[in-house]
């Protein structure tokens, strides 16, 4: 995956940021909105799927640490049943219905002045990238 010019500062996500789905919701529209993820179902499906993994897998309770780990990884180790995790968590038209909400509530390709340190307080979420 490609991180333009930048990394993802990850010291506040949260367990609730990776098990709400209205969290969730925004988490992805931010990084769709910022280019580091794609819009589109497999993309969605795939991010849901880190997801599942990172909250599975946490030995530390730091999911979301875990979570973004995943992201910058993006090597595609997903099993079926982390896959299957995300789809029982959100179906086919659940995620086009989250994609729609993206594409009319997100810039998508933000201009270049995007203030560079994103906060989301509704959901405790801090993505900053740094140059």
């Amino acid at each position: 995956m490609d991180y333009p010019n930048g990394v993802i500062v990850t010291t506040n996500f949260a367990r609730e940021d990776l098990t709400d789905d209205k969290r969730f919701a925004l988490l992805f529209c931010e990084f769709v909105r910022l280019k580091w993820y794609g819009l589109s179902r497999l993309h969605f499906q795939e991010f849901a799927s880190y997801a599942e993994e990172a909250l599975a897998e946490d030995r530390y309770d730091t999911p979301g640490r875990l979570f973004a780990a995943l992201i910058k990884q993006d090597d595609h180790r997903i099993t079926q049943a982390q896959e299957d995790r995300a789809l029982a968590r959100f179906p086919p038209n659940r995620i086009y219905e989250i994609i729609d909400w993206v594409k009319k509530t997100s810039t998508i390709g933000a201009s270049s002045d995007v203030d560079e340190s994103l906060k989301r307080t509704s959901s405790g979420v801090k993505i900053q990238r740094t140059l």
